[in-house]
């Protein structure tokens, strides 16, 4: 969750105004700031790799000199949001977002008082200027930045390190904090910048790179995220329905590397217990994946080992739901979700912040151990947490 003080927590309760607001840059300035925001909205989905994106749109009068015009050509707006505490606003950054696309509408009017000038002299008064402005975070700028050439790292080198270089001239970084980690030899980066840096990140277990709500490159994993205090208290929801699909569920992983010689490794683990388990009632279903990083039997095992976890973890109910507008809230936050004859693990996945206030959509996965058949007889198997859920394991 963002870095917020326990009077903004209080005022998601309360019935304090929301506070909107939104700075536009152009290489490295600010070119309106503080712009009057009167409609949009922030979306964030934990499924793509470009999470964020944003709708906005503001107004301003054309009564003086504004300088630069608003367009989509290298400009970003940042969009902070919060709350009026007794006459001092609190505001959090929700995200960073290059301009995509702008659509300018000017509003006109003819009094009739023009009609008693001279035909030279008649004029219609510009009133005011509606921007709508659609923007992506700044993910979607290291995607289309690809190399000019392909590019060979240092062997050896230390992939955090690589990864700020990658970055750089493209989008700020922060260092996620992560155990050093080194390159190994015979690396080669094709084309995409994005795909270098998601291939460094497994280097680390699970990990991937993300766009922090200040707008720099980090790594992150699905374990990680803020616990939230009291998240089921301001959800309101109508209706609660729960779906299991087995559609996409995987129970082994082969996972293929090469040694620094271009020898071909390969990896296994398969899920041993519990109805899923491999040659079981749900039967052989394995999935593979690949990267040159697992250079040894060894990461190739872990790897596969890890990859299997994470299916198995991901196997989760997704529930959309309607909470109270609270920016502070960040995907992969997650807390125990209270209903009334029940409460769940609920992780955010999705989010959907309207600009102008009222009810925030989110979507959740509700991750919780369910006891499921392993035999005819129906005595249950415990040998892992079951919660059906599709395509996760391609």
């Amino acid at each position: 969750m963002r870095d917020v003080s326990e009077r903004f927590l209080s005022a998601v309760q309360g019935s304090n105004a929301p506070r909107v607001t939104a700075n536009i840059w152009l290489d490295g300035r600010v070119v309106r700031e503080g712009v009057r925001v009167v409609g949009g909205h922030v979306s964030s989905s934990a499924s793509g790799i470009v999470e964020s994106s944003v709708s906005l749109q503001f107004a301003e009068t054309v009564s003086v000199e504004l300088g630069d015009p608003v367009h989509a050509y290298g400009m970003q707006v940042n969009v902070l949001a919060g709350f009026d505490l007794e006459g001092s606003e609190e505001l959090v950054s929700v995200g960073w977002f290059e301009i995509k696309e702008v659509t300018v509408a000017d509003n006109w009017v003819w009094p009739a008082w023009l009609n008693q000038l001279s035909a030279v002299e008649q004029s219609a008064l510009k009133m005011s200027t509606v921007y709508s402005l659609e923007g992506q975070d700044f993910m979607s700028v290291v995607a289309e930045s690809e190399f000019l050439a392909p590019l060979q790292p240092k062997p050896a080198a230390d992939a955090w390190t690589t990864i700020n270089e990658l970055c750089a001239g493209i989008v700020s970084v922060l260092d996620p904090q992560f155990e050093a980690k080194s390159l190994p030899a015979g690396l080669i980066f094709e084309w995409s910048r994005l795909e270098a840096i998601k291939q460094i990140a497994k280097l680390w277990d699970g990990a991937y790179p993300v766009i922090t709500s200040d707008g720099q490159l980090t790594l992150t994993t699905d374990s990680s995220g803020d616990t939230v205090a009291d998240f089921g208290a301001g959800l309101n929801i109508e209706q609660w329905t729960m779906a299991f699909d087995s559609r996409g569920l995987k129970n082994a992983v082969t996972f293929m590397g090469r040694t620094p010689a271009g020898e071909d490794l390969l990896g296994y683990a398969v899920e041993d217990a519990g109805a899923l388990r491999y040659g079981g009632p749900f039967g052989f279903r394995p999935t593979r994946q690949s990267s040159d990083l697992m250079d040894t039997q060894a990461k190739v095992d872990a790897a596969a080992a890890t990859a299997l976890q994470t299916m198995i973890s991901r196997r989760t109910v997704s529930q959309d739901l309607s909470a109270l507008w609270n920016p502070a809230l960040e995907l992969r936050d997650r807390n125990r979700l209270v209903l009334p004859d029940e409460s769940w693990t609920a992780r955010v996945t999705g989010s959907r912040l309207p600009l102008l206030g009222g009810p925030m959509g989110l979507t959740v996965e509700i991750s919780n151990p369910v006891k499921v058949s392993s035999s005819a007889s129906g005595e249950p198997g415990y040998g892992f947490d079951y919660y059906g859920g599709g395509g996760y394991g391609d």
